[in-house]
């Protein structure tokens, strides 16, 4: 708008414009934004548009300095020509704040300021913030492949540095995804730059489901039910790790770490699934904070797996534990199968412990590897499985050791009578024949007879001896017929 002129209609407005000097004139319809900021007046002209946030960026360069930027666009519009709900319009100013106070952090994009443009029923926030090659969506297109374990656990330690440095500020970033990470142009740094779901801490969980409507598996486990605790930054560590879990596993894995065997013979995978597995705990009080999930990130591959066992919490462990032992075994049958001519001794295979099919084997190495790589010592497997039994004292161990009895006498009655099993993998899938073995569908309701047998056994259990048990025998059961 041309300095000097006052308005009081457009009419008015045109009249004096017409009249303004032409210096006052040209500056009125001049594409050049003006930006207060905590390093003064930055005055920047829109260039090029950017395919990073979701299309909604420009290139902006300052008229004084040269300096780059990106100029992000938050729109809202009237909804069939009425007026803009008032629930949108705050969630748009909710957001350009909170871009605002995160201030400025390696891992973070910085916004340095922000203007309100309105126009008819049109409501914007222009941000200008700290320029971006892409985000991580467009990268994982142009790699064309997994991204390397290395460079997924080096991703996961910047975001979680941001992610500690939002906590510091009471902020909450509520969502990570592929086209809300961007790297940044001047540093290569990997950074948080989408603040739609963000909140200020505390937040309660019934409020932050209502504003950002995630889908319940996009939701850490503690927001998916209608409670009105609060949220904990902690919930911020196991998005990071649904992310980390879906770029390690693949993008079928959202919020579980379900890896092929076989990849866990490589290091570097089997550390970093088993840190998936602690930071996707179903508690938060069971999670590292973000500092710690830093640290922990930044070290994973060249921690030793016991030493990472060891700083989880029991429950963690003993999960980790009973995954990986199921790997192993379901690595030992595939082996096993791929080295036999006939396709009957699968179902023979299936139905042998850890150590029986390891003496099945020719060569067991990649087993073994696998063993080793989750930190299991392969001469000890036996000793190592019962490892959960040796938590329990007293009359939980009994009780515990004689529920594993009767869930073991009955998964083999079942198998005896009909003479198939299925393995188990960490995908929780199952293997299958062209031929559907006789007398299935009535094994099958057995077989769900005896996990609600074994279930209800359990019931008398405290909680942390029930939850072993049933983790690694009601797994079992299911397993017989998935």
């Amino acid at each position: 708008m041309a300095k000097g002129l006052t308005i009081t209609s457009w009419s008015e407005w045109l009249t004096g414009l017409a009249r303004a000097p032409s210096a006052a004139a040209a500056g009125a319809f001049s594409d050049e934004l003006r930006f207060p900021t905590a390093e003064g007046l930055i005055v920047v002209r829109e260039e090029l548009p950017l395919q990073h946030a979701r299309g909604t960026a420009r290139r902006a360069r300052c008229t004084t300095s040269g300096a780059e930027y990106d100029l992000r666009r938050l729109r809202v519009g009237a909804e069939e020509g009425g007026l803009v709900a008032l629930e949108a319009l705050e969630a748009v100013d909710r957001e350009a704040d909170l871009a605002g106070r995160a201030g400025s952090h390696p891992n973070v994009v910085c916004c340095h300021g922000v203007l309100v443009q309105n126009a008819g029923a049109t409501h914007s926030r222009l941000l200008l913030c700290d320029p971006c090659t892409m985000d991580l969506a467009s990268y994982m297109a142009e790699l064309g492949s997994d991204l390397p374990v290395g460079e997924v656990a080096d991703l996961g330690q910047q975001l979680a540095f941001g992610l500690g440095h939002l906590h510091s500020l009471g902020i909450l970033c509520g969502g990570i995804t592929p086209p809300g990470v961007l790297r940044g142009l001047r540093d290569g740094f990997w950074k948080l730059a989408d603040f739609s779901r963000a909140a200020v801490l505390p937040v309660a969980a019934s409020e932050w489901r209502d504003r950002c409507r995630a889908r319940p598996q996009e939701a850490p486990p503690e927001a998916r039910s209608h409670t009105d605790d609060a949220v904990k930054p902690e919930a911020d560590v196991w998005l990071l790790a649904a992310l980390l879990s879906a770029l390690l596993c693949g993008a079928g894995s959202v919020g579980v770490p379900a890896v092929p065997p076989r990849r866990l013979t490589d290091p570097g995978v089997s550390r970093l699934w088993l840190l998936l597995h602690w930071l996707l705990a179903e508690g938060p009080e069971c999670r590292p904070c973000a500092g710690e999930s830093a640290a922990l990130l930044g070290a994973v591959l060249h921690t030793p797996p016991l030493e990472l066992l060891d700083e989880m919490p029991a429950r963690q462990r003993r999960r980790c534990r009973g995954v990986a032992l199921a790997a192993a075994r379901q690595l030992a049958v595939d082996l096993a199968v791929e080295a036999s001519s006939g396709g009957n001794r699968a179902w023979r295979l299936a139905e042998l412990s850890l150590e029986r099919l390891r003496e099945e084997l020719r060569d067991s190495s990649q087993v073994d590897l696998l063993l080793e790589n989750c930190g299991f010592d392969p001469s000890s497997i036996l000793e190592a499985d019962d490892a959960g039994d040796h938590e329990a004292e007293g009359s939980e161990a009994e009780h515990c050791a004689a529920v594993r009895a009767v869930a073991a006498a009955e998964k083999k009655a079942v198998c005896q009578d009909v003479g198939v099993h299925s393995d188990i993998s960490t995908n929780a899938s199952s293997s299958s024949t062209s031929d559907e073995p006789p007398g299935l569908s009535s094994a099958c309701s057995a077989g769900a007879d005896s996990v609600t047998a074994f279930k209800s056994s359990c019931s008398e259990l405290p909680e942390e001896a029930a939850a072993s048990a049933v983790n690694s025998e009601s797994a079992d059961l299911l397993g017989l017929f998935t």
